[in-house]
């Protein structure tokens, strides 16, 4: 007694044995969609987030103006910019993610994000994680979702 295989069985064995490497594709998309929600998360928190810090006076030339820094816990008050510009993410094959400052482009974010001996943390990424999992898991889910099928 033989076995015989038609054409929608060999595809379907095909299917299974690349059931990994699809999963790995899908593994790959979805990363780079939380890092872009990520990303775009806390930059937008840094420009409309609401901050309760102290208020202090910056002089820039001769005009003088008041900026209301970020307390702690909050995500960090924007004042050059360059914290939120430095805002990145990048992706090791399937692997992981990594979200946050880029190296070298705003040397005291990890003060920020950890707090020193003189002030507590401005968690910024932390918060910028809790108010996206729900659509970070749903962009996980939906590419390797599309990715099997």
């Amino acid at each position: 007694m033989g076995i015989t295989l038609n054409g929608g069985s060999i595809k379907v064995v095909a299917d299974l044995n690349n059931l990994d490497r699809n999963t790995r594709i899908g593994l790959r998309r979805g990363w780079d969609a939380v890092g872009r929600i990520l990303v775009k998360s806390i930059k937008d928190e840094v420009l409309r987030g609401k901050k309760t810090g102290r208020i202090y006076k910056v002089q820039r030339g001769k005009s003088t103006r008041k900026i209301r820094a970020s307390a702690a816990g909050e995500t960090p008050a924007n004042r050059t910019g360059a914290y939120r510009k430095s805002m990145g993410f990048q992706i090791d094959g399937d692997k992981s993610l990594e979200f946050g400052s880029r190296e070298g482009s705003a040397p005291y974010s990890l003060f920020l994000e950890m707090g020193t001996s003189r002030m507590k943390p401005r968690t910024g990424l932390k918060n910028a994680l809790n108010a996206e999992k729900t659509a970070t898991k749903k962009a996980l889910e939906d590419n390797i979702q599309k990715a099997i099928k």
